[in-house]
């Protein structure tokens, strides 16, 4: 028990801090897609029970997707409530069991070092932390891909196979994961080191979630008629050209340079100069290789419009790959289990970062892919900073803690992945009140944010104080229309006509150190 507490005390000491910072964000209502479709599809499963059917909700709620998410969301709704802070009490479970998995994960299968400095890296990972208490897919989907890895190279193939199924039937994108496992337990099959039954056992524990998620979609043609939803079917792109910039301009960016990214992977090269100075082995360079060509890649300043597209991909890739060899070389990797893990971990990243190229992007949608790679950044920190100085350790530590804070305290933007994410809440629900103060309930309002027509319509987004709601709210100023409402959450052209046109006055304005509003009302 002593053994165990030791182990673990920084562990407890961080899932406390981070749940002490999470619950002012419990009582929120809720942002974007929170509230539509996630909220709307929650509750119009709630009122006749959870289900996992694909016609268990309208589609245009659903969205397609499985229903696993959704059923367990009303599962935890039929013993803590229906409330905003029940719900995301839901979330922010699941997000303290994946730091806690992703700890535990570092402890078994490397030390107490790696395991700590991987769970302050993506604790206080900008999107995860603003991220974790949202009732959104992500977290979760990432959650049970991570732990199918982790089970998968662990041998531990019932749990594997459970999940990954629940990771299937909560997200379409789960696939990626059982493309990678498929793909190496079939190559498994035909290496000699390990016994029959264990190489068949590896192999079904993917084979029978694909079976079952190929279930899925068969009963969802038969029941909706389309095996994806018509709407992402719209989104798939089909050209080089749109994949390849999705892949450079969103998804390569987005992992390594959008929002402070870039910091942490210049800690990384910052380390390994100092292991290469200290051990007088150039191989210690080996993440400048692939750093340089995301260097290129990211920004069109730098890189221009790059051609030879194919040819910068094979480099990427090669570059990848090369340096995974000299990490070998280096022994980062202690035994085969954790050599299995960075592999199938890098090539599960990379093959849902090409997935996410091919259709709309959302930079939350990364979240499965991030999470694995930032956790391998922090083992390759750990090891490098282990064969510089045992004293460089704390100081790394600390580093990371810096950069997340000025992060925090330096990003001003209104996304759902960052803190202003919570300032925009705040701006729409101080608009919701004024007009609900107003009793505007029917009179005609114009407003160009969606999200906002989406809070004075449906009560189901929660910034409405009963089930009653606005009934005349649409995009357009005309003669009739009595109140227009601004803010810099979804930028509206019609700002600087509507302020100065006499025929309206502003009534009311709001405003905090990130976000504002303004409401006109005809005179």
């Amino acid at each position: 028990m002593i053994d165990f507490i030791k182990d673990r005390w920084a562990l407890f000491l961080v899932l406390v801090i981070f749940i002490i910072c999470k619950i002012p964000h419990l009582s929120y209502p809720y942002c974007w897609d929170e509230g539509f479709p996630y909220a709307a599809a929650i509750r119009a499963m709630y009122a006749h029970g959870a289900s996992l059917m694909p016609s268990a909700i309208d589609p245009e709620l659903s969205r397609g997707h499985p229903l696993l998410f959704h059923a367990a969301a009303v599962t935890w709704m039929n013993i803590f409530g229906t409330s905003h802070m029940a719900m995301h009490s839901f979330s922010l479970c699941t997000s303290v069991l994946f730091l806690a998995a992703i700890y535990e994960t570092g402890l078994r299968m490397y030390n107490r070092q790696v395991a700590l400095l991987v769970l302050l890296l993506i604790a206080t990972l900008m999107i995860f932390f603003i991220q974790s208490a949202f009732v959104l897919l992500e977290i979760p989907l990432a959650f049970l891909c991570f732990i199918s890895l982790v089970c998968y190279v662990n041998r531990k193939y019932v749990p594997t196979a459970l999940c990954l199924t629940a990771a299937f039937y909560t997200k379409e994108s789960g696939l990626v994961l059982g493309v990678v496992l498929g793909i190496d337990a079939v190559i498994g099959l035909f290496t000699n080191s390990e016994k029959r039954r264990d190489r068949i056992c590896r192999l079904l524990s993917v084979v029978i979630p694909c079976l079952l998620a190929a279930a899925f979609f068969l009963v969802q043609k038969h029941e909706m008629g389309w095996y994806i939803f018509p709407l992402h079917n719209d989104y798939i792109k089909h050209d080089w050209y749109s994949i390849w910039s999705g892949f450079r301009m969103n998804c390569i960016r987005a992992s390594f340079d959008l929002v402070s990214k870039q910091y942490y992977f210049l800690l990384l090269l910052f380390i390994s100069l100092l292991a290469a100075a200290r051990n007088r082995d150039v191989r210690y360079l080996a993440p400048f290789i692939p750093a340089a060509i995301i260097y290129l890649l990211v920004d069109d300043r730098r890189g221009g419009d790059i051609k030879f597209s194919f040819i910068l991909l094979a480099l990427f890739i090669a570059a990848i790959v090369y340096m995974g060899y000299l990490l070998r070389k280096l022994k980062i990797y202690n035994d085969k289990r954790q050599e299995s893990f960075i592999v199938l971990s890098a090539a599960f990243v990379f093959l849902f970062l090409c997935f996410s190229s091919m259709s709309v992007f959302i930079y939350r949608y990364l979240l499965a892919s991030i999470i694995p790679l930032f956790f391998i950044l922090g083992v390759i920190i750990e090891k490098f900073v282990e064969r510089t100085s045992s004293y460089l350790y704390y100081p790394v530590l600390l580093l990371i803690l810096t950069i997340s804070y000025f992060s925090f305290k330096t990003d001003r933007n209104l996304s759902d992945f960052e803190p202003g994410a919570f300032a925009a809440m705040n701006v729409q629900q101080k608009e919701v009140d004024f007009l609900e103060h107003e009793d505007a309930y029917n009179k005609p309002i114009a407003c160009g944010s969606f999200l906002t027509r989406e809070h004075l319509t449906d009560p189901a987004t929660g910034y409405l104080r009963g089930p009653q709601y606005f009934g005349q709210v649409k995009w357009g100023v005309d003669p009739a229309t009595i109140f227009v409402v601004f803010n810099d959450i979804d930028h509206d052209y019609r700002y600087a006509e509507v302020s100065k046109d006499t025929s309206f006055h502003m009534v009311y304005r709001y405003a905090d150190d990130m976000a504002w509003t303004e409401i006109y009302k005809r005179r």
